[in-house]
């Protein structure tokens, strides 16, 4: 935590003066609270794309489904013919405050179903490693898990989703 926060002090994104934080803007604080996560992975994609036959690349869509659902994507691009769905999380999701990651996976899940349909792939990125139960959940819905150290091997584990 102490090299990220040095990072982001480093780039002009925050401050750190004593044990509180200050954000250059609500811009920032917004990219330090997780927008980098996503726009790692978008580059990662874009760095891709050529290779893997990616086509349509969007971060931070708002779709909506064909009941009229509003839903947000972090990441979305087509390959294969298929829908691909990436969301991207920062938080601890082990905290009772926090969004569980059960319900992280559950709603991904039925995001992937009603905006692209049966044939639409999700991916979960997430900073912080999962526990064994989610990941085995995330395995019965076939939702595709990069989490912890594996994001430094992103373009892998993108490349061998899309090749499936």
């Amino acid at each position: 935590m102490e090299a990220l926060l040095r990072d982001f002090a480093e780039a002009g994104v925050l401050s750190v003066l004593g044990n509180k934080l200050k954000f250059a803007s609500q811009a920032d604080l917004g990219f330090a609270k997780g927008g980098w996560l996503e726009q790692y992975v978008f580059r990662t994609l874009t760095t891709l794309s050529e290779e893997l036959g990616l086509r349509d690349k969007a971060s931070n869509l708002t779709v909506l489904d064909r009941e009229g659902v509003k839903n947000e994507l972090d990441v979305a691009f087509m390959a294969r013919n298929r829908l691909f769905v990436i969301e991207c999380k920062t938080a601890r999701m082990d905290k009772p405050e926090a969004p569980k990651a059960n319900d992280t996976l559950f709603k991904l899940a039925e995001i992937c179903r009603r905006v692209g349909g049966l044939g639409t792939r999700g991916m979960l990125a997430s900073y912080r490693p999962l526990r064994e139960p989610e990941k085995r959940l995330a395995g019965a819905l076939r939702i595709e898990l990069v989490c912890g150290a594996e994001l430094a091997r992103l373009d892998e584990k993108i490349r061998a989703w899309v090749e499936r």
